[in-house]
């Protein structure tokens, strides 16, 4: 249940309550949207669509045919049907046990995982208002601020990844150059 109910919250940045909450009802196949209704809001909860990116669509398609397959589809039926308190639970069940394994997730909770996936649409350099709709944040400062965990590392990366392809565009421009010049030459003689 955890492991599932991660994987949605990674890659759409939702929040557990509302992976358990939505229905099939809410699964917009044609446009690869899900309708998340009363999402969280400190004076009143609104019903938001959402894009399905990052494999949440192939998830959410791979778990309808499942539930048709089981004979017991019905549009009402909420697509994972567990309490968000029993997710809760097992995800930190995983985690003790990859503890264990020795893997670093001793100051990971669950909602750091919906962190992690709106920080890494920030790092592939997504705009921030896109963000602001996967995660349904209405106050850019809560977003920016506490969700967009960018180190100064990150910053240097794409720093050099834009230098990288700067030098590369360049580099093809010189070589077009290069190569009207040598035909201009081969033409002149």
């Amino acid at each position: 249940r955890s492991l599932v109910g991660s994987e949605m919250c990674i890659r759409d940045s939702m929040r557990i309550g509302e992976i358990c909450r939505v229905t099939w009802k809410d699964f917009k196949e044609e446009n690869k949207t899900l309708i998340i209704r009363k999402r969280k809001h400190p004076i009143k909860p609104f019903d938001q669509t959402i894009p399905l990116i990052g494999g949440a669509f192939e998830i959410l398609q791979e778990r309808k045919l499942k539930a048709i397959r089981s004979r017991h589809f019905s549009l009402d039926d909420r697509i994972f049907p567990y309490k968000a308190d029993s997710v809760g639970a097992g995800w930190t069940n995983n985690r003790k046990k990859l503890i264990a394994e020795h893997n670093n997730l001793e100051r990971i909770v669950f909602h750091d995982l919906r962190a992690h996936g709106a920080t890494k649409l920030l790092k592939e350099g997504w705009d921030i208002k896109k963000v602001q709709i996967v995660t349904g944040h209405t106050n850019f400062n809560v977003l920016s601020k506490i969700y967009a965990r960018i180190d100064p590392e990150d910053i240097v990366e794409e720093f050099e990844k834009r230098e990288a392809e700067k030098l590369k565009i360049l580099k093809t421009k010189n070589q077009k150059v290069h190569s009207l010049i040598f035909n201009l030459v081969v033409i002149m003689l």
